[in-house]
């Protein structure tokens, strides 16, 4: 899993302080799994959230249109990988996972949208 130490922009700036501010944790950010990249990963109320974060200034479609059937299938494929690595993490700084974290099949997953606009922040959940 390759990890970045920096996030790449202001919009994925904003979308981790707007997380942050409506409870969540931030796990991992900008992580790239079998040629997979994902913007933000964080953790609300026990549920893992995969987001994507756009900032485009003049959009030509909605962002929600860009998440088509082959992203969306492609995105589900770490899942599994993610889990197990950052389960590995947790062991190698001393953490004792319970049983949920041994196993992903128990894990709730959704995966976010988040649209940085020049007017605020558009947060869809659970788009697929």
């Amino acid at each position: 899993m390759r990890k970045s130490t920096r996030m790449r922009n202001r919009g994925e700036w904003k979308a981790a302080l707007f997380l942050r501010r409506q409870g969540q944790s931030i796990l991992a950010h900008n992580i790239r799994i079998q040629g997979v990249e994902v913007d933000l990963v964080s953790l609300d109320s026990g549920l893992l959230r995969f987001i994507e974060v756009k900032q485009w200034r003049n959009a030509i479609m909605h962002p929600l249109e860009s998440q088509h059937r082959w992203r969306r299938n492609r995105v589900r494929s770490i899942f599994r990988p993610f889990v197990f690595e950052y389960v590995a993490f947790l062991k190698s700084i001393g953490h004792k996972p319970g049983l949920t974290c041994q196993n992903p099949e128990l894990w709730d997953i959704a995966f976010d949208l988040i649209w940085v606009k020049m007017d605020g922040i558009e947060y869809h959940e659970c788009i697929f």
